[in-house]
């Protein structure tokens, strides 16, 4: 059937509750029929943006010259990246042999490698091999730009969220 009369083609008004039960997989409304809902399972329910980069780091000198390598906390690391990670993994990056592992720009939609592993007689982990490369030459990161990394439990997610200041594009 479809959503105009036979006699005018002009639309006809449908209930809510057939227009919400056409589309079952964008959970307008709780419960798990395709029926009509009644008042008690529409959900009015706000979902908020869920800020994804949860490693937060203005950038430091030693970040972008000739280091090459990003210092990250330890207390992140464990917090956010180790809590999600193969345990294996996670071991090989605690004892300094270290890991490899996908990171994506998402600013520029492109895929680089980077090594995690924990910085000998340090508190920190570093992100290293082609560090500089690929992120501080080649996206011109600069001391003072604030990044933001997020972890899914196989690869990294890198953004640029601020440089130097000045606020660039949340998503």
């Amino acid at each position: 059937m479809d959503n105009y009369s036979a006699s005018s083609r002009a639309p006809v008004t449908l209930p809510y509750w057939q227009i919400l039960a056409s589309y079952p997989s964008t959970n307008f409304y709780l419960g798990g029929s395709h029926g009509a809902p009644d008042d008690d399972n529409l959900s009015l329910a706000l979902t908020l943006y869920k800020d994804p980069w949860k490693i937060k780091k203005v950038l430091t000198t030693s970040d972008v010259d000739g280091s090459c390598r990003l210092l990250l906390s330890t207390k992140a690391v464990e917090k956010y990246v180790f809590s999600s990670m193969d345990e294996n993994d996670a071991r090989l990056c605690r004892t300094g042999i270290g890991k490899k592992f996908v990171v994506w720009d998402a600013d520029q939609s492109f895929a680089h490698t980077l090594f995690l592993k924990k910085w000998a007689n340090t508190k920190y982990f570093v992100l290293t091999s082609n560090w500089k490369k690929n992120f501080v030459t080649r996206k011109g990161l600069k001391k003072g730009d604030k990044i933001g990394l997020a972890w899914d439990g196989a690869k990294f997610y890198f953004k640029l969220l601020n440089r130097n200041g000045s606020t660039c594009s949340f998503f």
